[in-house]
């Protein structure tokens, strides 16, 4: 019996599945397929912060859900060329955050993406922009200037709720989808 246990423990734990961790590359977290990065979690404390093009050589393609999440402090995002998608609440709950560059390669923003940005005032939207998820920009109550690409075929549900400052805003030829519920609370939404 003495023997058999030491020999049990060991099997266990070499057969045990190990736990998943986001490896980590200056002030990001990240998770990789081998092909491509996406940033997991910001973990500093810069007001400004460029999100870098590529991590140990695999190029960043993906803003991971909540990666920025309730970084009140943040005034100020870069997004490289190559990101095509944003999570979802990447940015939700940055209240200070007043200016977002966003890359020509963004193809898809997330449900409540940039939810409760209370100080961006405006936002250039890429020219090859799909699709703005439910919520996307809700509750930005500063945001008084967008554009929707011609690009765009989706807006979701919400996606503009509650942007007070929002005066005016022209749909796309392009949209096929736009979900109930996308201007609750807006100005006068022309």
């Amino acid at each position: 019996m003495n023997k058999i246990l030491p020999a049990l423990v060991a099997f266990a734990l070499m057969t045990a599945p190990l736990a998943v961790t986001a490896e980590q590359f200056g002030d990001f977290t990240y998770s990789s397929d081998g092909t491509n990065a996406t940033i997991t979690r910001y973990i500093g404390f810069d007001e400004a912060v460029t999100v870098p093009t590529n991590i140990t050589g695999l190029p960043v393609t993906q803003m991971g859900d909540g990666a920025f999440y309730g970084e009140w402090w943040l005034t100020e995002v870069i997004i490289p060329s190559g990101v095509i998608s944003i999570g979802n609440s990447v940015f939700s709950d940055c209240q200070g955050l007043s200016h977002v560059v966003l890359p020509d390669s963004l193809i898809s923003i997330g449900p409540s993406a940039f939810v409760d940005c209370f100080s961006l005032a405006g936002i250039v939207l890429p020219p090859g922009l799909l699709t703005i998820g439910p919520g996307a920009l809700s509750h930005c109550i500063s945001l008084s200037n967008i554009t929707l690409p011609n690009s765009l075929t989706s807006i979701g549900s919400g996606a503009f709720e509650n942007c007070g400052s929002l005066t005016g805003i022209t749909i796309p030829g392009s949209v096929a989808n736009i979900a109930v519920r996308r201007w609750d609370g807006t100005g006068s939404v022309n």
